[in-house]
């Protein structure tokens, strides 16, 4: 086997013994990112409304996408499902 090879498996072994496989993590953080960017968004949104550059409507229509982007950030979250 390679270094990089050995490498990878103790990384791996590494990470499953700390309880998160690198695709979890990839996926927590991925979550993360995704929801600071829709907090972003969403700032944005009701800066652009409150300058008058966007109506009601189109704000609501935006909120109720990144609403349902949220939502689905926090499914795809197993933490989330814990009880």
């Amino acid at each position: 086997m390679t270094d990089t090879g050995t490498a990878c498996i103790a990384t791996r072994s590494a990470s499953a013994a700390g309880g998160m496989r690198a695709d979890e993590r990839a996926a927590a953080d991925y979550r993360r990112v995704r929801g600071a960017m829709v907090d972003a968004e969403r700032e944005e949104l009701l800066r652009l409304r409150d300058e008058g550059v966007i109506g009601d409507a189109v704000v609501r229509r935006v909120q109720r996408d990144l609403d349902l982007e949220q939502l689905l950030l926090a499914s795809d979250d197993p933490s989330q499902n814990e009880g």
